[in-house]
């Protein structure tokens, strides 16, 4: 699930507004995949804190997950785009990118709501039929 970082704040963002962002899609996330349930989501943000204990600082996390995120991308059979807020960030404009070369099928959502979750859904059973 491509969601933003850093938020429109970009580059001056700071660690608070990061892991605001993160706990967010995390939670987001969560919530899709216990509504989704034919759907295994990977989520960028899960990933801090396993970074951070390993002495990377928040802002470099960004960086240091962008190449992961794509070579799942590659791996993953869609990609979910988060954008709650309108905004779709560099690191995201990246993923996508690579989607798009890759022929993988992308899904946009900005909420979680029962509306969203049955689109979700359709469209999934959609692509397990093709």
């Amino acid at each position: 699930m491509s969601h933003s970082i850093r938020g429109r704040a970009g580059n001056a963002a700071t660690d608070e507004v990061m892991i605001a962002n993160n706990k967010k899609a995390i939670e987001v996330g969560t919530y899709v995949e216990n509504n989704c349930p034919d759907l295994r989501i990977y989520v960028p943000g899960r990933m801090d804190k396993f970074l951070i204990d390993q002495g990377v600082t928040p802002i470099k996390v960004v960086d240091a997950l962008l190449g992961l995120d794509c070579a799942i991308v590659g791996q993953s059979d869609i990609l979910l785009v988060y954008i709650p807020d309108d905004y779709i960030s560099g690191g995201m404009r990246i993923e996508i990118k690579h989607a798009l070369c890759i022929e993988k099928d992308i899904i946009y959502f900005s909420d979680v709501s029962p509306e969203t979750i049955k689109h979700l859904n359709t469209c999934i059973n959609k692509l397990k039929e093709n």
